[in-house]
């Protein structure tokens, strides 16, 4: 029983969710503060650049590419997503920076 909590607890650190509010997420290291988060229709997320280097936030939306340009350290952008759909969020200047964002 403690192993299946312990499970479970892992599994909520790797995917957050928090409807109803605004949701900010943070790069640091070359890295998104969450790898996956569930966020309802029309919610803001805010992109905050807390490392050291540039980053550059995008995703692809109805076939587009959503582009919240360059971020330099200090710097945030803000993406809302109106759409019920799985969407792949990166950094276009770092490839291995990537999370899902799940919108219901």
């Amino acid at each position: 029983m403690t192993q299946i909590i312990y499970i479970l607890s892992f599994i909520s650190l790797l995917t957050f969710s928090a409807y109803g509010q605004d949701i900010t997420i943070t790069q640091k290291d070359k890295k998104f503060s969450q790898k996956e988060i569930i966020v309802k229709k029309g919610q803001k997320i805010t992109f905050i650049n807390d490392d050291n280097l540039a980053h550059n936030v995008y995703t692809i939306v109805d076939g587009k590419k959503v582009d919240l340009g360059l971020q330099k350290a200090g710097e945030s952008g803000e993406l809302t997503f109106e759409d019920e759909n799985t969407y792949r969020v990166r950094c276009a200047i770092h490839p291995r920076m990537k999370m899902i964002v799940k919108v219901e």
